[in-house]
């Protein structure tokens, strides 16, 4: 899941995954977030029961995007994978720089 909704003068985004794996599963692993186009938003290899996934926000314009969350192993075989939807809002009036 997304933490929350995020404003365009945020630098990232977090998505927290659960997983239910032993911690020596998650050694040789990764997760990876990917926009609708295939391009390479964060990843993260530090593996924990509640991983959270840094998004890069810079170049997503406001409004509704699908990011597609795998875990993979070290070679790039998917094991598994869910799809998130990403809302970027407009900054709010009056709290730039807050």
């Amino acid at each position: 899941y997304l933490d929350r909704s995020y404003y365009t003068d945020e630098p990232e985004a977090r998505a927290i995954c659960a997983l239910g794996l032993p911690p020596a599963s998650l050694a040789n692993l990764r997760i990876r977030a990917l926009a609708a186009d295939g391009q390479a938003l964060g990843e993260t290899a530090a593996l924990t029961a509640a991983t959270a996934v840094p998004i890069k926000l810079a170049g997503l314009t406001p409004g509704s995007h699908p990011v597609n969350l795998g875990l993979e192993q070290a070679d790039g075989k998917v094991l598994t994978s869910c799809r998130l939807d990403l809302i970027k809002r407009p900054p709010k009036p009056g709290l730039a720089g807050a």
